[in-house]
Parts: structure tokens; sequence; C-alpha cells
């Protein structure tokens, strides 16, 4: 049973600072650089539960410049440099009906309709016309999953199991 959900998700690292009033170069490591604009508040890595109230958000050369409410010069923002970003599971809100976090799907056990357990769930991709589940198999190769109705039935995070129905061919 998979109950251990992490309350954080890494959204960037601080790969520097930039000019002299505190703000941070982010990589980001979500969808979109435009997401950052939805984050009230982060956290940063080594600093416990402390919230960083984000006051501005700017962009250069693929890298998001953020600037934090009372980081106000280089050599506050300076000691940051490195460190990774996360934002809280409950600032996201409520997810749509069939919306996962990819986190709490790696790991789960995938059973077929017909032929039972068939493997786990490795890693999901998303940037196609829709996500690939990649699923791993003992002593065999990786096979993918297209995430449509007519092969995902179901999906049960906390039974720790999505339930599947494939064709022939598909895990070879």
């Amino acid at each position: 049973m998979k109950n251990n959900k992490p309350d954080r998700f890494v959204v960037g690292q601080i790969v520097n600072t930039h000019g002299l009033r505190g703000d941070l170069k982010i990589k980001a490591f979500t969808s979109s650089l435009d997401d950052f604009e939805e984050f009230e508040t982060l956290l940063i890595e080594g600093e416990g539960d402390k919230m960083f109230k984000v006051d501005n958000v700017r962009y250069v050369k693929g890298l998001v410049l953020l600037k934090f409410e009372g980081m106000d010069d280089i050599n506050a923002a300076e000691k940051f440099k490195n460190r990774q970003l996360y934002r809280l599971r409950s600032d996201y809100g409520a997810l749509e009906d069939g919306e996962h976090f990819i986190v709490d799907l790696i790991g789960l056990e995938v059973i077929d309709e017909k032929q039972g357990h068939v493997g786990t769930i490795k890693d999901v991709i998303t940037n196609g016309a829709q996500d690939l589940y990649v699923v791993s198999r003992a002593g065999k190769p990786d096979f993918m999953i297209p995430v449509v109705d007519a092969f995902v039935r179901k999906v049960e995070i906390e039974a720790g199991h999505v339930l599947v129905s494939l064709i022939e061919g598909m895990m070879e």
C-alpha cells in the first residue's frame, strides 16, 4: 500500500544570483516557466519549513528571475545558490478528476484485466499527445502504456495499483 506521499515537490534549482537587488536565477523543473507566476510562497532547501513570499517573477534566457520579499540585496541572496526550491502539495489545491501527481504514480503496480501483474510504473512521459506510463518488468525490457481510457481503466493510488487493459503486442 502506498501512502508515503511527499508533502512538497521540487519546482526548481537556484543556479545563481542576478544583479545587486537580491534576484535569484532559477532553473525551472515545472512544465512551463510561467508556472512560477502562480506561486505565492516557496520553500528553500536547508531552510526548514520557512516560507519565502514571491515578490516578482521575470524571465531571461530560459531561466526564471525570482525575487523574494525581504531579500533585497546580493548578500542576502548569495547564500541560497545551488539550493532547490519546493512548493507544498497543499498549495496546488484539489486536482481534477483523473489528475494525479507523477510522484504518486511512480512505483504503482500495473495490473492487466487478463494477465494480472505486468510490471511497475517507473516513469511518466508528459511531452506528447497524451501521457505515457513507462512500465518496468523484472528481466524484461520496459514498455509504455498510453494514458487513455482504452488502456488505463482505473488508477487507485491508495491501493497501490493501476488497472489496465492491454492489447496484444503492447508489452513487446
